[in-house]
């Protein structure tokens, strides 16, 4: 995935820890098995994040709702009180195009 001048602060931001505010959740939208692999890389989430812990858009991938469900979970990850930073993603495209990533956290 080449860097369109987001994806580097999204890293900076999610890099799975900086300052010890780890993303300890990431709901990614990959609806296909590669995507994923590709994602964990390029944002840089390690071992010790839960990825797609609700099954992610293989489990469910409706067609223009599936990212915005992925933000969605990982939101609920944060109001439930499971995690305490949570990284949600959408994309579109075959080849991941165009990508949203956001960084939530409780307060």
């Amino acid at each position: 995935m080449a860097d369109a001048g987001g994806e580097g602060r999204a890293v900076e931001v999610a890099d799975a820890g900086g300052e010890g505010r780890a993303v300890e959740v990431a709901e990614l939208h990959a609806p296909f098995t590669h995507q994923e692999i590709m994602l964990r890389a390029a944002l840089g989430l390690g071992e010790g994040v839960a990825v797609n812990p609700s099954g992610g858009a293989l489990c469910g991938n409706p067609m223009f709702a599936a990212g915005l469900a992925r933000i969605g979970m990982a939101a609920q990850a944060i109001m439930s009180g499971r995690a305490g930073r949570a990284l949600g993603h959408a994309t579109s495209g075959p080849a991941l195009q165009q990508n949203l990533v956001c960084v939530m956290e409780g307060r």
